[in-house]
């Protein structure tokens, strides 16, 4: 004799475990770059930072979906990156444009939820702390973009494909939101003492930074197809990297 639970509580269980899938992997994270600060954040700041990131997801999402029909009313083509009867996808200069312009949307709103919460406070009194509130706005953001995509994956393959997927977005995705906010962050922190209108120069100069760097990861996925390998290299590069910039930034001394 079979037991069949309620609809409803299969679908929650499946959401929590999405929940836990997208927001372990993006706590591990932040968990190791907080050990690299020699001066610890108040939690509760970088709570609500985390937080502020998770809701820069959100808004995300809407503004990308708006651009993307807003494109393709405007052009009368396809703004998605839909796979073909094979499984690859055709590369034009539409569907690159918008997905260039998402992945600015989520520079920048990851960079005023940082911004908003912690780079106006008096907790940011040492070069390495915009780089430290950058990350955690980027892990918040991916803990929430990975679970929007793995509740997706879980509703429509199944729980194995959902954790699959998880275990990809780990290496990957969250990965590639930490460097890209990381490379601002760089910015902000190597300006620290310097003038209010060099500090604005150099945001500029690294949004546009994250900006390319995120968007050179999403195409090399993409152009990859399944052979990660290479794409998954060059996000490993840059976490080296940036590890070495986060060791230079914590020497930084005034004058």
């Amino acid at each position: 004799m079979h037991t069949h639970l309620p609809e409803f509580l299969v679908v929650t269980y499946q959401i929590l475990i999405a929940l836990l899938a997208g927001v372990l992997p993006a706590c591990v994270w932040l968990y190791f770059w907080l050990t690299e600060d020699e001066h610890p954040e108040p939690r509760m700041r970088l709570f609500r930072t985390f937080a502020a990131g998770v809701g820069a997801a959100v808004a995300s999402v809407f503004l990308e979906y708006g651009v993307s029909y807003l494109v393709q009313y405007l052009t009368g083509q396809p703004s998605f990156l839909a796979p073909n009867a094979d499984g690859s996808i055709t590369l034009g200069f539409i569907p690159i444009l918008v997905l260039v312009i998402w992945v600015a949307i989520e520079e920048v709103t990851k960079f005023l939820a940082a911004r908003n919460v912690a780079l106006t406070s008096p907790d940011d009194d040492e070069p390495v702390d915009p780089l430290i509130y950058m990350i955690t706005a980027a892990l918040g953001f991916a803990a929430m973009e990975n679970t929007l995509y793995i509740v997706s994956t879980i509703l429509q393959s199944g729980i194995t494909d959902g954790l699959l997927s998880a275990n990809l977005r780990f290496m990957g995705a969250t990965l590639a939101h930490t460097i890209s906010s990381g490379t601002l962050g760089a910015f902000m922190s190597f300006s620290f003492y310097k003038s209010r209108r060099a500090r604005v120069f150099y945001i500029a100069l690294g949004l546009v930074a994250a900006t390319a760097l995120h968007a050179l990861f999403n195409l090399a996925i993409i152009k990859a197809d399944r052979n990660i390998i290479g794409p998954f290299g060059l996000v490993w590069v840059c976490v080296i990297i940036l590890i070495y910039v986060f060791d230079r930034v914590k020497k930084l001394r005034k004058g």
